[in-house]
C-alpha cells in the first residue's frame, strides 16, 4: 500500500488542490487523528469510541489558501484492490477494499462518508488512483463533509457483509492500523 502522504497527494491532485503531490499540506485537528478520544466537531467532547482512522478535510496551498474537501470531492482508490463491501454509515456510505492478504488475514482500507461512483459495486477490481467515490454531503449533521480513512487487518473468516461499522468500532477480531505509519509498497 502506498505511504499515507502519497494517498493524500493523490486526493489533492484529483481535486486540483495542488500542482504536484508534494505541494501544499493537509491540516488535522487532534480529534481527526487515529485513536483520538475527542470529537473535532460540535461540543469537542469525548467520542463514544476511539477514532478508527483519520478524517481528511482541510488542505492548505503553498500560498496559504485553505481549501476544504467539500461534498462531491473526488476520492481516488489508495491502492489496487477488490471491493469487499459497500455499507451505510453516519454520513453516507463506506467502501471496504481488500488490498493484500496473508495466510489468515486480509489487509483492507475503508473509505467512509462517501458516495460510491455508480459503476463501482461489490467484488469489482479497482486500481490505485482510480476515482471510486465522492465525498458525501453531511446533511443536517454537525460534521462538515470529509473523508474518513481506515486501514485494518481482518480475518479471512469474516463474512463480507459483516465488514461494517458494527465490526470496525467494536475492534473485535480486527487489527486497526494507523494510516500515518502505512509504508508498505509492493516492489
Amino acid at each position: 500500500m502506498q505511504p499515507f502522504g502519497s494517498f493524500l497527494g493523490a486526493i489533492a491532485l484529483a481535486n486540483r488542490l495542488s500542482r504536484s503531490p508534494e505541494s501544499g499540506e493537509w491540516l488535522f485537528y487532534p480529534g481527526m487523528l487515529f485513536d483520538s478520544p475527542f470529537k473535532w466537531w460540535g461540543d469537542y467532547q469525548y467520542r463514544v469510541t476511539l477514532h478508527e482512522g483519520i478524517d481528511i478535510r482541510y488542505f492548505r496551498t503553498d500560498k496559504g489558501d485553505l481549501h476544504p474537501l467539500e461534498a462531491g470531492s473526488l476520492i481516488p482508490c489508495p491502492e489496487d484492490g477488490r471491493i469487499l463491501n459497500i455499507c451505510k454509515d453516519y454520513l453516507g456510505y463506506s467502501m471496504v477494499i481488500e488490498h493484500d492478504h496473508g495466510p489468515s488475514t486480509r489487509l483492507t482500507s475503508v473509505l467512509a462518508h462517501i458516495v460510491p461512483d455508480p459503476g463501482i459495486t461489490y467484488n469489482d477490481h479497482v486500481l490505485k488512483d482510480q476515482i471510486v467515490a465522492r465525498v458525501s454531503d453531511a446533511g443536517t449533521s454537525p460534521l462538515e463533509p470529509h473523508l474518513h480513512f481506515s486501514i485494518m487487518e481482518v480475518p479471512h473468516t469474516t463474512p463480507y457483509d459483516q465488514m461494517n461499522w458494527d465490526l470496525f468500532s467494536s475492534r473485535k477480531n480486527i487489527a486497526l492500523i494507523n494510516p500515518v505509519f502505512m509504508q508498505l509498497e509492493h516492489t
